[in-house]
């Protein structure tokens, strides 16, 4: 378990996964239920079946500078994520008290 940082200021609790290996999709989910984040390292596969509501995706590149922010309800299928990014799947019950946007700088703590 580690931690994702903004500003020096703690923002949640994180679990990360690397996509090189095999990933059970519940228990991303039930991460997720515990207002935790996931991050994926790498490519992916972006959906949300498994999750209890819907979720705000954060892709970032290497550095962990914020590139893109999209919401994804619940039982649907996402652009599948190619190359050297970080995604975090943001439960979107707690994705308004983190205050993330476009060009933020991001840090992951273990």
């Amino acid at each position: 378990m580690g931690w994702l940082l903004k500003d020096a200021q703690v923002l949640a609790s994180a679990l990360i996964f690397d996509s090189t290996k095999k990933v059970n999709a519940t228990l991303r989910s039930s991460t997720l239920d515990k207002d935790e984040v996931v991050i994926v390292r790498g490519r992916t596969f972006i959906n949300s079946f498994f999750h209890s509501g819907d979720v705000l995706l954060v892709r970032s590149d290497g550095d962990l500078k914020v590139n893109s922010i999209r919401r994804l309800k619940r039982n649907r299928i996402g652009i599948p994520v190619l190359g050297d990014t970080l995604t975090f799947y943001i439960p979107i019950r707690i994705a308004a008290k983190l205050d993330i946007h476009i060009g933020d700088q991001l840090e992951i703590r273990d």
